[in-house]
């Protein structure tokens, strides 16, 4: 086996791996043998610490010659096992992912009923369809990731420990950007700053100055690299031509920089309103699931299904499958006030060209709303999902 890659060695596409200090050295050892097994591998990290990335890093330096398959734990459902293992005639993502690795992000989030089949595949490498009675040899890479306890779930009663025996027999643990040495976040900022600067730049290379670095060194990054990747990108696309060196204030960081809550206000351009953000520290920081359901719940008064939906980057199917997984019906009260609005509006006359396109589809929001759940839940039983490859 050849040495482990240090930072003079790393591809260009590595530089998430980047950073000096004892505990990135030990990932990327530990990482770089991994890589090299057949034995399942679990990965640990906080929210935005890359681990689907992790999980792309060591399919490419397994040496497979086959597709990465990548099945998100978190939107699965009672259809996970056919999703997973297929169904009768149909081959599900663990057929697709065979010779290469299959990758279940958030595997918290796996049913109880699906962990059991995982658990006879990791045993026995051997895969069966639903409502099938032959079972067929498996042989593929499994992956794991998840950004809780999982020993702590399994007390909750909602995980096997056999499987997590069997996942934790090889672990890799991402540090997050507040565990970092100043050293090592350093130089992983200049390697990030270089390469956004070759993406977003004019041929005129910005710089840090003093005080952004400062900024981004005391900083908590409760979103780790996503965090940092998307501050820089920011501030090169919106300064570069007015500045080639990025200052504390262009980084759009919170007042207070640190681990304690802080607050920072949103951008009022568009006449958007000014909006408080807490932040808090990385144990304490909200996952996508618990910012979801808050958002919903503030924001359900004063906008419609499709503005709710633009705002979290979704579609409205997206949004209505949430609100039945979290339970959180639509406000139908509201939207019958909406409705009536609608109509009195239309009696007026004003012309037709002069209704604002905005009010048209909370128009159509309002009728849609009138519709029962059963009927849109009808609307939507086909899934045509098919295995995607990373």
């Amino acid at each position: 086996m050849t040495n482990s890659p240090s930072l003079q060695h790393l591809d260009a596409d590595d530089y998430w791996l980047a950073g000096a200090g004892q505990a990135m050295a030990t990932l990327r050892e530990r990482a770089h043998r991994a890589a090299g097994s057949e034995l399942p591998v679990l990965i640990y990290g906080a929210l935005g610490s890359e681990r689907a990335r992790m999980a792309s890093w060591l399919h490419k330096n397994s040496g497979q010659s086959a597709e990465l398959i990548r099945f998100s734990c978190t939107d699965s459902n009672e259809q996970a096992n056919r999703e997973l293992f297929g169904f009768r005639n149909r081959p599900g993502l663990v057929e697709a992912a065979e010779g290469g690795t299959l990758y279940l992000d958030d595997i918290a989030k796996l049913p109880l009923s699906t962990q059991g089949r995982l658990l006879r595949l990791l045993e026995d490498h051997e895969s069966r369809r639903v409502e099938d009675t032959v079972s067929c040899p498996a042989k593929l890479r499994v992956i794991a990731s998840t950004r809780h306890d999982l020993s702590a779930i399994y007390q909750q009663g909602h995980f096997l420990e056999e499987l997590l025996l069997c996942l934790e027999s090889l672990q890799l643990h991402i540090p997050p950007l507040s565990q970092r040495s100043q050293p090592g976040l350093r130089h992983l900022v200049e390697q990030l700053l270089q390469r956004e600067n070759a993406r977003h730049g004019t041929g005129q290379e910005m710089t840090l100055s003093r005080s952004a670095m400062k900024a981004i060194l005391n900083y908590s990054w409760p979103g780790n690299m996503k965090e940092l990747e998307s501050t820089l990108r920011r501030a090169i696309v919106l300064h570069r031509s007015s500045s080639h060196s990025i200052e504390a204030h262009m980084l759009e960081l919170t007042s207070t920089c640190g681990f304690g809550g802080t607050t920072t206000v949103a951008s009022t351009k568009n006449n958007m309103q000014p909006v408080a953000v807490a932040t808090r520290s990385v144990s304490e920081e909200l996952s996508l699931e618990e910012y979801f359901q808050r958002f919903i719940l503030e924001h359900q008064d004063a906008m419609s299904e499709t503005k709710l939906a633009r705002k979290l980057g979704i579609s409205r199917k997206c949004l209505w499958e949430r609100r039945q997984r979290f339970g959180l019906p639509r406000n139908h009260a509201n939207q019958s006030s909406k409705s009536s609005a609608a109509g009195s509006q239309s009696q007026q006359a004003v012309p037709a060209a002069a209704v604002d396109a905005v009010d048209a589809v909370d128009a159509v929001d309002a009728v849609d709303a009138t519709v029962p759940d059963d009927a849109e839940t009808a609307a939507h039983t086909t899934d045509t999902r098919l295995p995607q490859a990373i």
